[in-house]
């Protein structure tokens, strides 16, 4: 099951998407972009929970099937979440690294995500 609404659902959202890297041995960098460059997106769910759209940026750095088996992943992540782009560029050829930069959606509740 998804979860939502504490006050650490992002913290626990990062805890989890940084064991998935490393289960799959990948390098990981998560970064949260600043509030004032995007606006806040809230998703009304009906009169008692509203979801607010929280965006986050990934770096992956691996082999393509280590960065295609956390994707595959991204379908069962004990949150919800959406894959907003995906970029995968060559690092070392010879050794088959990649990187993978991708923009993500997490989606929160807004009374525990709320300033």
């Amino acid at each position: 099951d998804a979860w939502m609404g504490t006050g650490e659902s992002l913290a626990r959202v990062l805890e989890a998407l940084g064991a998935q890297a490393k289960r799959h041995r990948l390098e990981f960098n998560a970064v949260q972009p600043r509030e004032d460059d995007q606006a806040v997106r809230l998703i009304p769910l009906g009169p008692e929970k509203t979801l607010r759209e929280v965006p986050l940026k990934l770096t992956l750095r691996g082999r393509y099937g280590q960065i295609g088996e956390f994707l595959g992943e991204m379908a069962v992540v004990p949150f919800v979440a959406s894959v907003r782009s995906l970029t995968i560029k060559k690092l070392e050829p010879a050794a088959g690294k990649l990187q993978a930069d991708l923009a993500l959606a997490v989606y929160l509740d807004h009374k525990a995500t709320a300033p």
